[in-house]
C-alpha cells in the first residue's frame, strides 16, 4: 500500500468521531441456518480504518472504472426498507414511520440539500467470521460531517432469517451496540489485592 494512502488513512481515522469502545459488542442474530456473529468495537474500528484506506486508494490517478466498481466501499443512502422488522421502533415520539423503517433512523441523507453532513454515507463490510472468504451480513456505516471528517453512524446487517426469495432479503437493520460496564472501584481493588497476594495466579 503506497505511503500516501497509509498516511492519509491514518489521519482520517484519528479525525473520525463516534468510534465505539474496543470492548463494545454488536451481535447479528442467527437465522436461516446461518450462525449468529458477534463483532467487537475493535472489529468496527478496523473496518472503518480499512474504509479510509480504500477511499484513499480510489483517489489514485488512472484507476480504472472496474476497480472502482469492485471496491468494497459502497455508497449508503439509508433508503427505507422494503419489509420493516416487526419490532422496529423508536423512543422518540417525533419519529415517523418512514424514519423508523430506515436502516439507521437517526441518519439523514438528502443529496439535494447540498449539506456535507447529509451526503450519502460510506458502507464498509465487516468480516464473515465463519467463512472469511465470503461476504458477511454486517456493515459499518460512516458519514461525512460539516467539518469534512467522518463519524460512525452505526453497524447494520441483513436479517439472516429471510430467504433469498423474500422481498426484504436485501434490507438492512441497525445492530444495537452493547457497551461493557466498567468495573466497580471495589472490584478493581479486590483484583489488585489478589494479584499482590497471589502473584503466581
Amino acid at each position: 500500500m503506497p505511503e500516501r494512502v497509509t498516511n492519509a488513512a491514518g489521519r482520517a481515522q484519528k479525525e473520525t468521531t463516534n468510534l465505539p469502545p474496543r470492548s463494545s459488542t454488536f451481535t447479528v442474530a442467527a437465522g436461516g441456518g446461518k450462525p449468529a456473529q458477534t463483532y467487537t468495537g475493535l472489529d468496527v474500528r478496523k473496518a472503518v480504518h480499512a474504509g479510509h484506506k480504500e477511499a484513499e486508494r480510489l483517489k489514485t490517478p488512472g484507476i480504472s472504472k472496474s476497480q472502482i466498481k469492485q471496491s468494497p466501499n459502497k455508497s449508503f443512502n439509508n433508503r427505507p426498507n422494503v419489509v420493516p422488522q416487526a419490532n422496529t421502533s423508536s423512543s422518540s415520539s417525533k419519529t415517523t414511520s418512514t424514519q423508523a423503517s430506515k436502516p439507521i433512523p437517526s441518519m439523514t441523507v438528502d443529496k439535494s440539500s447540498g449539506k456535507p453532513d447529509q451526503k450519502p454515507g460510506r458502507e464498509v463490510p465487516l468480516p464473515n467470521k465463519p467463512n472469511p472468504a465470503t461476504r458477511g451480513p454486517a456493515r459499518v456505516v460512516t458519514q461525512e460531517t460539516k467539518k469534512s471528517n467522518h463519524t460512525v453512524r452505526g453497524v447494520i446487517a441483513h436479517d439472516q432469517s429471510r430467504p433469498a426469495t423474500s422481498p426484504g432479503y436485501n434490507d438492512h437493520f441497525q445492530v444495537p451496540e452493547k457497551k461493557q460496564k466498567p468495573p466497580k472501584p471495589q472490584d478493581v481493588m479486590k483484583g489488585a489485592l489478589h494479584y499482590f497476594s497471589h502473584p503466581s495466579d
